[in-house]
């Protein structure tokens, strides 16, 4: 089912599979493609709640101590 969810939502930003994303400019669909990738990896990884992981801030981040 995961691995279903990532690949729909790449698809999603595809023109071939999608043509209505043609409307939005490539790097915007490569963004947002990316984007979402990156959220549903974090859900799936932290098991945090998806308005947890919107919420996140890059602030938030810190890479752990090699020490």
């Amino acid at each position: 089912e995961m691995r279903r969810l990532v690949v729909a939502s790449k698809q999603y930003w595809d023109v071939a599979k999608n043509p209505d994303a043609r409307f939005q400019p490539p790097a915007k669909r490569a963004f947002h493609r990316d984007r979402n990738a990156a959220i549903i990896f974090g859900l799936v990884d932290t098991a945090a709640r998806i308005g947890e992981m919107l919420s996140l801030k890059v602030d938030d981040y810190r890479a752990k101590s090699l020490f």
